[in-house]
């Protein structure tokens, strides 16, 4: 089958330096960037009208600038599930954690922001370079420069409790992802503590070549073997693998 053919429908123009990563929310339509700026954009579309003619058919606004307050470069935006969560990663080695402001808490003021800061994730000891929620939002994981990755629960009231701190890395992580069906903590019967471990590494996945991303497929389709993990690398390669679970 051939792949379909892509054009560009926008241009969203603003950041003042690089931008780093794109995410939409799984449940409003907005789209939010992040920038050497240390800004986080946020983008709204819809679709023209019945009857209205364009060049194209989604129409995109600027919704709201987030002025971060991270020192350094936000590198990564990941929406929780229920895309009322929006967490920042930054260089500065911390993860913000913006909710939107309930509408019995805004002024009124149509130039009022809709997304706060409920808190701050600290821990890493160096560059923050990727975060992701896990497929159910209980779970939200940090990596970093300083060879770690961080779990963190999320708890009923939005806070953010560190379940553990994985350091079998010996380089930098650079990304992070969540296994579409596994993504819950082992749990020890004679302990009040989650237990996390190591199931299963790849040594030299790609050769002596940085790995820089990686991503499950999401879902077991028909005619499709078990999850399926695609690795990009320094090598130019993108491998895939299987979890034959």
């Amino acid at each position: 089958m051939v792949p379909p053919a892509l054009r560009r429908v926008a241009t969203l123009p603003g950041h003042a330096e690089a931008a780093w990563h794109v995410a939409w929310n799984p449940k409003q339509p907005l789209l939010a960037s992040c920038s050497t700026d240390r800004d986080v954009r946020l983008f709204s579309y819809a679709s023209l009208p019945s009857g209205v003619t364009g060049d194209v058919e989604t129409v995109f606004a600027l919704h709201e600038i987030i002025p971060t307050g991270h020192k350094r470069t936000v590198r990564y935006v990941s929406w929780s599930p229920s895309g009322e969560i929006l967490a920042t990663a930054s260089f500065d080695s911390t993860v913000g954690i913006w909710e939107r402001i309930p509408e019995g808490m805004k002024k009124g003021d149509s130039g009022d922001p809709e997304w706060d800061c409920s808190g701050t994730l600290e821990g890493h000891d160096s560059e923050c370079k990727c975060i992701e929620f896990s497929y159910n939002g209980s779970l939200l994981a940090s990596c970093s420069r300083d060879k770690s990755v961080w779990v963190w629960e999320v708890q009923p009231d939005s806070d953010f409790e560190c379940l553990g701190v994985l350091m079998e890395h010996t380089q930098d992580v650079k990304a992070i992802a969540w296994h579409p069906n596994e993504e819950s903590h082992n749990e020890d019967p004679t302990s009040d503590a989650p237990q996390m471990k190591v199931d299963a590494q790849m040594e030299m996945a790609h050769e002596l070549a940085e790995v820089n991303c990686i991503a499950w497929e999401p879902s077991r389709k028909e005619g499709l073997p078990p999850h399926l993990l695609a690795s990009a690398g320094d090598d130019g390669q993108v491998h895939v693998w299987s979890d034959l679970v």
